[in-house]
């Protein structure tokens, strides 16, 4: 579901149990296609984690656009909670570089 998953471990007993989650990442390179709208899908998955911080990277032509969808979509949705924290970094080809967002609920 993730492709980076951080837990905190408690590894004191019979089992381990998770403390926390201070990281979940998830790359879908392209989001809805390269030049088409924003598919929210891979925001999904970040949505319905607990975790400190989240971070989707991705490749679009419209970094902005991109970032703005993102953001209004957490917004709206009903399981976002007061400080969730999103990191959001947008690949685009023509700049040669990422460009970035971060998001504080």
């Amino acid at each position: 579901m993730y492709d980076v998953l951080w837990r905190d471990l408690n590894t004191g007993g019979d089992w381990w149990t998770t403390n926390g989650v201070p990281l979940a990442l998830c790359c879908d390179w392209y989001v809805s296609g390269y030049t088409g709208y924003p598919s929210t899908e891979p925001l999904d998955k970040l949505l319905v984690t607990r975790a400190e911080h989240r971070v989707l990277i991705c490749q679009h032509r419209y970094a902005g656009t991109v970032f703005d969808r993102f953001t209004s979509y957490i917004k709206q949705c009903e399981i976002t909670k007061k400080r969730d924290r999103y990191l959001f970094l947008c690949y685009v080809p023509e700049d040669k570089k990422f460009h970035s967002c971060v998001f504080v609920a």
